[in-house]
């Protein structure tokens, strides 16, 4: 693996409330909420957490909720014991971790905040955001074009920090010889194109510094409202083969619409289904009236 990240607060913002962590292995981006003194200490204890639990060696995919479940803790905790209701963070992650005595790459996430995956010049979105747009994209209501201008683009439906229980996505990528990965707030996805992310991450022959500094600085050309936050990473196999078999587990069920970016190829696992495989909120989770709003000034 190789990597880069780089995080900016941004043209509006006076803090920077996003925390990166970047290690042998482990990438986290935290985007948080809150505002001056809570936004930014909850992404900070967002990602302390992983340095704390993740910190020897390859983690069991199992374990990957418990320090989740940690860092909403610890999060929800200083909240309540420092009074700053509304303090909570979103959170993506890749992580190297044990499946079965195997490595393997899991995508987290909670919240807005997004992972691409580039392979073989094509780029897809291998999360789905835990937000109120999306939700009505899902049932159609609006289109995904209309959706990057909503006036609710910013609300959240899941957050770390907020209840007493997150309810995490994850993924498992199957093999590949060669693959590149971006991990980033609100504050890069929602400022730079897709077409232009997928161009930038398309050209293996570009490093991944190369590739952080271009995403940034087509998020400060812009408007850049919001803090931005992205690592970039690289991720390769040179002893796979054509033979190797994804044991991971279960397949999510495919959709009828082939062209659905999600699920992506790889695996959903531990996470509740709805009849069509899509990984859900549960029924005792966050409700309309606990929506969060990652305020973005306009």
């Amino acid at each position: 693996m190789t990597w880069a990240a780089r995080t900016d607060v941004g043209k509006v913002r006076k803090v920077n409330e996003d925390s990166v962590l970047v290690a042998a292995g482990l990438f986290v981006v935290a985007d948080g909420m809150g505002g001056h003194t809570s936004g930014d200490v909850a992404s900070q204890l967002t990602v302390a957490s992983f340095v704390e639990r993740c910190s020897n060696g390859m983690l069991p995919i199992a374990d990957l909720a418990g320090v989740i479940e940690h860092a909403n803790a610890s999060v929800m905790g200083h909240a309540q014991e420092h009074h700053r209701d509304g303090m909570g963070s979103t959170l993506v992650g890749a992580v190297l971790a044990d499946n079965g005595g195997s490595p393997a790459v899991v995508v987290f996430h909670v919240g807005d905040s997004r992972c691409y995956v580039s392979e073989n010049g094509s780029l897809r979105q291998v999360t789905r955001d835990h937000s109120e747009v999306q939700e009505l994209v899902d049932i159609g209501e609006i289109t995904q074009d209309q959706a990057a201008t909503h006036p609710h683009r910013n609300v959240v439906t899941r957050a770390i920090g907020i209840e007493p229980s997150v309810f995490a996505d994850f993924a498992v990528l199957g093999p590949a010889r060669r693959r590149r990965l971006l991990l980033c707030s609100d504050g890069v996805s929602g400022e730079v194109p897709f077409a232009d992310i997928e161009r930038l991450l398309a050209d293996e022959g570009v490093p991944v510094d190369d590739v952080a500094d271009q995403l940034m600085s087509m998020v400060l050309a812009g408007r850049a409202p919001d803090n931005a936050s992205l690592v970039v990473v690289d991720v390769e196999q040179p002893e796979w083969t054509d033979d190797d078999v994804d044991v991971t587990g279960p397949r999510a069920r495919p959709q009828s619409d082939d062209t659905s970016p999600w699920p992506a190829p790889g695996l959903i696992v531990d996470v509740p289904e709805t009849a069509d495989g899509i990984s859900s909120r549960s029924d005792d989770g966050p409700g309309d009236s606990d929506w969060m709003i990652d305020d973005v000034p306009t």
